[in-house]
């Protein structure tokens, strides 16, 4: 997974600004190495896209705004369905292929309002590797 947040503002801080150059883009038509400037501009444009798309390190991602995959593992937060219990809820969850949030244990008491990927599993470094 990718911080995605970090990672644009570095580039920015590098000097990239993605909304300058794609402004300039339509006015310069320069040739590097082969390329037009068009070209490299739409090439950065198609590769930031895709940043945008992966997981995001401790990205809560809405499920008004999207759902996940079917059968992915995820970290999810809930809450039960009742106005007593106030309380945020956190399991593992993923979603099967009727659409609904199911766990090893059977079904959330309560309205999935958040997921985001896991991490990945700790994997211990030995000295010979």
């Amino acid at each position: 997974m990718i911080n995605e947040e970090k990672l644009l503002i570095e580039l920015n801080d590098l000097g990239i600004s993605v909304e300058k150059h794609m402004a300039d883009a339509d006015k310069n038509a320069e040739e590097t190495l082969g390329f037009s400037y068009k070209n490299q501009l739409a090439m950065l444009k198609n590769v930031i896209r895709r940043i945008r798309k992966q997981p995001k390190i401790g990205g809560w991602i809405p499920c008004s705004e999207r759902m996940p995959e079917t059968g992915i593992p995820l970290l999810c937060q809930w809450h039960k369905r009742n106005e007593l219990d106030t309380e945020v809820y956190f399991s593992i969850l993923h979603v099967d292929d009727d659409g609904k949030w199911v766990a090893d244990y059977g079904m959330p008491n309560g309205e999935v309002v958040a997921w985001m990927p896991l991490p990945e599993p700790y994997k211990e470094v030995t000295s010979n590797e």
